[in-house]
């Protein structure tokens, strides 16, 4: 993910972050014979890896939290591509409205779209 992307999102959505360390446990292997030795495996071998801890408003959480949810449900209902589809629609909505400003912006476009229609109409028959 490109950081430029990153800080608009964090922007967008007023989170603070801060780069850190998190302590997680390393996989290990258990000696059922040992139990003093298990309970050091499971519980003191911890690796520290780089991490960051993020701040976030309950509402600006719960906003997020709703658009992933908005998402989910677009990608189930039209499948892993909901996002390009709802984007080539409102591409060509725009497109749309741009040449219908044009055409009410200048008669003689608005002439020559008409008779275009026209034309369209009757080779389609």
């Amino acid at each position: 993910m490109k950081t430029d992307s990153i800080e608009q999102f964090l922007y967008k959505h007023r989170i603070r972050a801060k780069r850190s360390y998190m302590r997680i446990p390393r996989p290990v292997s258990f000696n059922y014979n040992d139990v003093k030795q298990d309970y050091y495996n499971a519980y003191m071998h911890v690796e520290e890896v780089p991490s960051v801890e993020l701040s976030i408003s309950e509402e600006d959480f719960k906003s997020i939290i709703e658009r992933v949810e908005q998402s989910e449900e677009l990608e189930r209902h039209w499948g892993p591509n909901a996002h390009q589809v709802l984007n080539e629609a409102f591409r060509v909505t725009s497109e749309q409205s741009h040449e219908s400003r044009i055409r009410q912006s200048n008669p003689a476009v608005k002439i020559a779209w008409e008779k275009y229609q026209m034309l369209l109409k009757i080779a389609g028959g």
